[in-house]
């Protein structure tokens, strides 16, 4: 009874936050400042912030052009400052001496840009200040330790808003007793303790410009930090497309269903909702490190992907089977036990469904070690313990097999599944397991459809055995799995959207009867509108 109420408890819950955020993009539409048209207001936790807008927002961008104004602000007081290294993806950091505090507050409250913010953080709250506010109530300078300066940009609609989490970081560092010495009391990857006659000629690049930074510090990247290149491959497939259709109805009428996975032919897992337009917009404004991204795809095209952009491959199942496997194909498993024959595909890559998006800014090092190894994110779930079977569903079966191929050349068993999440890989590794589990793996490629003897290729073994040959360990990535089917996806969705908290979104297919299905369409085209409203260079 206990765990039933609260169940109820939190399913209430969730949908009031749901109807809440609903009232709240509805009713709290942004509006133009009055005094200056270039400015939307526009609402963004829980507050009325002044934002500049953009066509297109990337986080990289926003972090950068916010440091530049710092910089250039401490620059025209001749404020001296260094360029420190911290662990946030979102935003930089700039060292003063703290007997220069009243001096920086001079020049901020000095502007006359009505979107200029100061965020402070102390042990019992946080503030958000607009300092043309400030400046006109004369308020004294924040007594924090750490401002975060910023200028809040927008979309143009007011719903994809950047503020805070990206502001540039101008932290005090005191001086020692000697004088001789800046001294700081928070955790960077630079230094706690500074000479003074280090300090200025050093030069970090980001950006357009060159940030002073430690004499005695090298401006080489920090050794944790990627540097080889990473590419994305995407697996898509149109299920609407009637040419297509043709193709797997006399594939499935040569087979016939009595030896293919119970799921083999389900609808929802060909079905496009425009998903992958949606993912490569969350790559643009994201996950600026990528370097190519490949969409593997059966004799089609998206008719809005710009085929011409650099980073842009569009690759035929016929470029990655070759004489291994039997086309057309319509089995996801067969697809994936191929992808690394990608031509050019870099050692590195991440495998992407068109249903991943990444829900706010990830680096390289969110999959893989600057020393090369891979990150394996492993579920809380169990894989199923049932033999492999046509009742099964094709992911539990291919899973199934690739933990007997584990257990028969590696005398080790595979217990967990993996997050329904990007899949780091390596290429290496997977050219690896085409020789070790060489039949396994060709008769995977030759399943034209899901069949039980599969093998979960990319999305499951690989992990393990790149993690027993030493190419990979166990890894970390907030991720969010939201199935169409739960009875609570508005609230969920709408969560998702207020929060934006997630590295990576998954919004996975199922069978639902047609009002269902209907409504489900419904609320994720909304959802993915207001989380990714501005078009990317990806598109037409």
């Amino acid at each position: 009874m206990a765990r039933i109420l609260h169940s109820r408890v939190v399913d209430f819950i969730a949908t009031w936050r749901a109807a809440r955020g609903r009232i709240i993009f509805l009713i709290r539409t942004p509006r133009r400042h009055r005094e200056d048209p270039d400015l939307l207001q526009v609402w963004h936790n829980d507050r009325w912030l002044l934002a500049r807008t953009s066509p297109l927002i990337r986080v990289i961008d926003v972090a950068t052009d916010n440091l530049t104004l710092v910089a250039e602000m401490l620059d025209q007081a001749g404020i001296t400052y260094f360029q420190v290294e911290i662990s946030s993806v979102n935003r930089y950091r700039l060292a003063v001496p703290l007997q220069d505090r009243n001096k920086v507050w001079k020049i901020l409250t000095s502007t006359s840009d009505p979107s200029l913010y100061v965020y402070t953080e102390s042990a019992r709250r946080h503030r958000i200040r607009r300092v043309g506010l400030m400046r006109s109530r004369n308020f004294a300078p924040p007594r924090a330790m750490i401002w975060r300066v910023y200028r809040p940009v927008s979309d143009p609609g007011g719903s994809f808003v950047l503020g805070d989490l990206q502001g540039c970081e101008i932290e005090f560092w005191e001086s020692s007793e000697d004088g001789k010495h800046l001294v700081t009391h928070s955790w960077n990857a630079t230094a706690d303790r500074v000479r003074r006659a280090d300090l200025g000629d050093g030069g970090r690049r980001i950006g357009d410009r060159t940030y002073p930074t430690i004499k005695s510090r090298s401006t080489l990247p920090l050794f944790d930090r990627v540097t080889f290149p990473v590419d994305l491959v995407y697996t898509w497939v149109d299920g609407s497309d009637p040419n297509w259709i043709a193709r797997k109805n006399s594939v499935l009428s040569e087979l016939g269903r009595d030896l293919l996975s119970v799921d083999a032919d389900m609808t929802s897992r060909f079905q496009s909702r425009e998903e992958l337009r949606y993912s490569l917009r969350s790559v643009a404004y994201f996950a600026e490190f990528v370097r190519k991204i490949f969409i593997v795809t059966d004799q089609q095209v998206p008719d809005w992907l710009n085929t011409d952009h650099p980073q842009i491959e569009v690759v035929d199942h016929v470029e990655i089977f070759g004489d291994t496997g039997t086309l057309p194909t319509f089995n996801s498993h067969a697809i994936e036990a191929r992808l690394h024959h990608v031509p050019g595909l870099a050692e590195h890559y991440v495998y992407m469904n068109d249903d991943f998006f990444f829900g706010r800014r990830v680096r390289a090092d969110t999959f893989f070690y600057a020393n090369g190894l891979a990150k394996m994110f492993l579920s809380t779930a169990n894989m199923p313990t049932a033999a492999a079977s046509r009742q099964a569903l094709g992911v539990d079966n291919g899973a199934q097999n690739g933990r007997s191929l584990m257990e028969l050349h590696f005398g080790v068993t595979m217990g967990r599944k993996f997050k329904h999440a990007p899949y780091p890989q390596r290429r290496s590794v997977l050219l690896r397991m085409d020789e070790a589990f060489a039949d396994a793996l060709k008769q995977t490629a030759s399943h034209q459809l899901r069949h039980p003897e599969d093998v979960a290729t990319a999305s499951s073994v690989s992990h393990y055995f790149a993690y027993v040959t030493g190419e990979a360990v166990p890894g970390n990535i907030t991720s969010r799995y939201v199935g169409l089917d739960d009875p609570s996806l508005e609230a969920r969705l709408a969560n998702l959207y207020r929060g934006r908290n997630f590295d990576a979104l998954c919004l996975n297919d199922a069978e639902l009867d047609p009002a269902a299905l209907r409504k489900a369409d419904r609320l994720v085209e909304q959802f993915l509108e207001s989380y990714f409203p501005m078009p990317s260079d990806y598109e037409l």
